[in-house]
């Protein structure tokens, strides 16, 4: 299954990627132009954010605790592919651009995750972000490759750009 991002666009998250254990297929999430990215191999840069549709996180009220995209238990094989990930400026600071899990609490079953070509940064240097990528104890198989990741800092706050 493909779900294919128009580049171009601008899409608020969170999305959730939900349970998905039944057979042995992956979903693909990819941008309409990912086969004019650098191939596979070859990391990304912000250079090629242009060819990518974007997807910012966005939560109103306390710290977003889900950027991007999150992974719910039993959820697993997907393979998100060249893919921009910002930070929304108008909304509050975020945990983790992208969550594999869900809202910190472990996910079991959960895994066959594939980050390929994706750029994550936040745009704003006032504006802190505490993580690139989160991960709970419980995720198997997870891969982040070929990709970019700036900006990931907070005053006084502990930060990782892949944890």
């Amino acid at each position: 299954h493909e779900i294919i991002l128009t580049t171009g666009t601008t899409c608020n998250g969170p999305y959730v990627l939900p349970s998905h254990n039944g057979g042995t297929g992956w979903i693909l999430i990819k941008g309409k132009n990912y086969s004019s990215l650098p191939a596979p191999g070859t990391r990304v840069s912000l250079a090629d954010a242009p060819l990518m549709p974007q997807i910012q996180y966005g939560e109103d009220g306390a710290v977003a605790h889900v950027g991007c995209f999150s992974v719910a238990t039993g959820g697993q094989r997907y393979r998100i592919i060249g893919i921009e990930c910002v930070e929304n400026s108008n909304k509050v600071p975020n945990w983790a651009f992208i969550q594999l899990g869900y809202t910190n609490s472990n996910s079991t079953n959960t895994g066959y995750i594939i980050l390929d070509r994706i750029i994550i940064h936040d745009r704003n240097p006032t504006h802190p972000s505490i993580r690139g990528v989160y991960g709970d104890a419980e995720i198997g198989y997870t891969a982040l490759i070929d990709s970019y990741i700036s900006g990931i800092k907070a005053n006084g706050a502990d930060t990782q750009a892949w944890l």
